[in-house]
Order: C-alpha cells, then structure tokens, then sequence
C-alpha cells in the first residue's frame, strides 16, 4: 500500500504597513495560515526587501508616511520581476 503524503505549500507575504496594530494582526492571521511572513513598515525597505526575495504575494498599505501606494507600485515594477507588485 503506497501512502500519499500532501506537501505543504507555504507561501511567502511580503506586508507594508506602518500601523503596528494592524501589521501585528495581519501577520498573526497569515502565519496561521500557514505563510511565511516579512514585514517593512516603511516602503523603502519594501523596495528593498523585494529587491532580495521573490514573493508570492505583496500586502500593501496605500498610505505610507514615506511614499505611496501606487507610487510604490511603479517603483516595484523595474526591481521585482516575479513579485505580484
């Protein structure tokens, strides 16, 4: 008899949030999950972390104290070739 073994697929979740409140809730809910979590709560350091791994999945604060959203987009675009940015 040949057991089938599921592999666990663990994702990986880059959060931008300056909030520490909500930045603490949402890591919490995505590692019960099961997903593999960075967090930057600045977008530079976003930019810089997207620079260095390659992410399944960007969860971004639109209203960052340093740049915005969308402006954070755009500058992701160039430096991340695989990340959803």
């Amino acid at each position: 008899m040949q057991l089938m073994v599921a592999k666990a697929i663990k994702i990986r979740v880059l959060l931008v949030e300056d909030d520490v409140n909500a930045a603490r809730g949402i890591v919490l809910i995505a590692k019960s999950s099961g997903a593999v979590v960075d967090l930057a709560d600045t977008s530079g350091e976003a930019l810089e972390l997207v620079r260095h791994y390659d992410y399944d999945i960007v969860v971004l604060d639109l209203m960052l104290p340093d740049m915005g959203g969308a402006r954070w987009c755009a500058a992701c675009g160039p430096v991340a070739s695989t990340s959803p940015c």
